[in-house]
């Protein structure tokens, strides 16, 4: 009878101050097991000299952390450079060009479930048979790309064997099969902005372009906030579509830092240095997440 009112009293009494903590119980422990002690445990593996195949961890405090960023190969530091390269051409593309097809989608009146789905279905695809797709497509010989290119008096193209093209292929390969997700965050965002705003605007004079300005943007600005930073982070973390276009090529062109710490982990079996490659990767993401946060609430205090 008392374990009975017990339950009773933390489930279904809102006025206790476990009630939430009840619920979040389950998804709390499996965050903690699968998520914080990895995590716990990635920053322990860097302190050491840890090899798979090598002898007993050994610990040797920052040594890793140094070793990355003054090995006479370097190559950490191209693959930082290489994803910054990346993160450069496809965040912008991702945040604003996702935003112009969100409002050229909401513009319209017929067809527009069909572009909804146009662009979310690639979403739903593996990044593996999407990067095979493209493969064909970008083939210099027999893929479709170079194919209309030839219609149109072009010599073909090796988009992925040529540094100068490898990361344009990919940002573009990228930004096809990930348009969707900001896309339909944009769409929710710019469906929950009244329309009197802006018949408001057009009665007093304002154009398409001052609409945009000053009653989109403004009213969309944490959307903004939030693909920004999910995109960034997106970018940092970019593996799968790189490894299986180019696997890093041409010559190292498109290697990143993923695919870096995934060959130096679990190719070369070096644990303590993968580690150490990763904890450098999560501070920059968390510097440019700052940095953002602060970008947007000064752009707030200007405004206002």
């Amino acid at each position: 009878m008392a374990r009975s009112r017990l339950r009773k009293y933390l489930l279904l009494n809102e006025e206790n101050p476990l009630y939430g903590y009840v619920y979040l119980l389950p998804y709390l422990v499996l965050f903690v097991i699968f998520i914080a002690l990895p995590i716990l445990e990635s920053m322990q593996i860097s302190l050491y000299d840890w090899s798979l195949i090598g002898p007993p961890p050994r610990y040797i405090g920052l040594d890793n952390y140094k070793y990355i960023f003054t090995e006479p190969t370097e190559l950490f530091l191209h693959s930082l450079k290489n994803t910054a390269r990346y993160a450069i051409g496809a965040v912008p593309l991702f945040v604003f060009g996702s935003l112009f097809l969100a409002i050229a989608v909401d513009a319209v009146r017929r067809w527009k479930g069909f572009f909804q789905i146009s662009f979310v279905m690639p979403m739903v695809i593996n990044v593996s048979a999407i990067s095979i797709i493209w493969i064909w497509i970008f083939d210099p010989i027999a893929g479709l790309l170079n194919y209309y290119l030839g219609r149109i008096g072009l010599p073909p193209q090796n988009f992925l064997g040529h540094a100068e093209t490898a990361m344009q292929a990919i940002i573009a390969v990228s930004f096809w099969w990930g348009v969707g997700f900001p896309f339909l965050v944009y769409l929710s965002g710019l469906q929950d902005i009244p329309q009197t705003y802006y018949e408001a605007a057009r009665i007093d004079g304002a154009n398409a372009w001052h609409c945009f300005k000053d009653i989109t943007l403004p009213l969309l600005r944490p959307t903004l906030l939030f693909i920004s930073v999910m995109q960034i982070i997106g970018a940092f973390q970019v593996f799968g579509q790189v490894y299986i276009l180019t696997g890093g090529g041409p010559y190292d062109s498109t290697r990143v830092v993923v695919q870096h710490m995934y060959l130096t982990g679990f190719q070369y079996f070096e644990m303590g240095l993968a580690a150490s490659m990763a904890w450098v990767l999560f501070c920059i993401l968390i510097v440019f997440t700052l940095i953002q946060f602060r970008l947007f609430r000064f752009s707030e205090r200007l405004e206002y």
